[in-house]
Formats: C-alpha cells, structure tokens, sequence
C-alpha cells in the first residue's frame, strides 16, 4: 500500500475515535454523568466555563465537567435508556421519530390554516361590500381550532411512534 494512503487512512481513523469520544462526553455531560473539577481562579476562563453557587461558603466557584468514565457496553446500555438515543436518530436523517400518518396530519392542519384564513378575508368581504370583522373572525377562530386540532392528532401520533421505537 502507498506510505501516503497508509498515513491518510490512519488519519481519518484517529479522528473517527476523536470524534467518538467527543460525542460520547457530550452525552454524559448532557445526562449529568460527570464530575466537576473546580478552577482555584474565581473569575472565569475558557478552561472552566461552568458557575456553580456554593451556598456553605456563599460564593460563586467555576468548574468544569469531566465525564466519568464508561465502557462502551455501558454506553450503550446509557443509550438504550435515555431520550438522546431518540434524538440522535432523528439528527442522523432515519425516520425513527416520523411516521407519514403523521406527516399527513401536519400537512393538512397546514391547509386549515392558509384555506380558513382566505376563506375568513373572503366571506368578511361578502356582507355588504364592507368587511366585516366578526364574520371573518368566526371563519379564522374555526379554522384555527380544528388546524390546531390535526396539529395535535400529528404530535400525538409522533410521540407514540417514538415510544413505540424506543
């Protein structure tokens, strides 16, 4: 093999585990897995960009979070039981948090709402060549409820599918 493939494939190799590493302290960090290591400066810095109010000594102590350390089975096991799974998936393009029923829903509360707002400028314009406000707002509260309504069936049907997923 080329000694400049060698180097590059050992590169991008180097950096996939990097960026694995990096992920993997995020979402301990996000799930409250780590323990802090205080700065002995009171003020702030880039090294220690964390506030936390001490109320023994009532001052304020800088710190920064240093995920514990875990194996991958266990981050594995930490993702298969925390909601960050569920959002990774979705984050990488897989459907796992869709589903097209869904999707319709939302699609058609969308039509509710542009088709009952045109509706609701057209019938106030009806009534004697003067728009009348509470007609067009009768038109604009229905239309609004039942978009919200198909709004809330598609929120329902998402939120099951992620449980279902899960």
């Amino acid at each position: 093999m080329n000694q400049r493939v060698q180097e590059f494939i050992n590169q991008q190799k180097i950096q996939a585990e990097y960026n694995k590493n990096m992920e993997k302290a995020k979402v301990l960090n996000d799930l409250g897995l780590y323990d802090k290591e205080y700065s002995e400066n009171p003020a702030w810095s880039e090294k220690y960009p964390e506030y936390e109010y001490d109320q023994v000594t009532h001052q304020g102590k800088y710190f920064r979070k240093i995920p514990i350390s875990v194996t991958d089975e266990e981050y594995a096991e930490i993702l298969k039981y925390s909601n960050i799974a569920i959002n990774q998936d979705e984050n990488n393009g897989t459907k796992s948090g869709s589903n097209s029923i869904a999707t319709v829903f939302t699609v058609i509360a969308v039509i509710i709402f542009i088709a009952g707002f045109f509706v609701g400028l057209f019938l106030g314009e009806e009534i004697g060549y003067k728009f009348s406000i509470g007609v067009a707002s009768i038109c604009w509260g229905s239309s609004f409820l039942s978009g919200m309504l198909m709004l809330g069936f598609a929120e329902i049907i998402k939120l099951l599918n992620a449980i279902k997923n899960k």
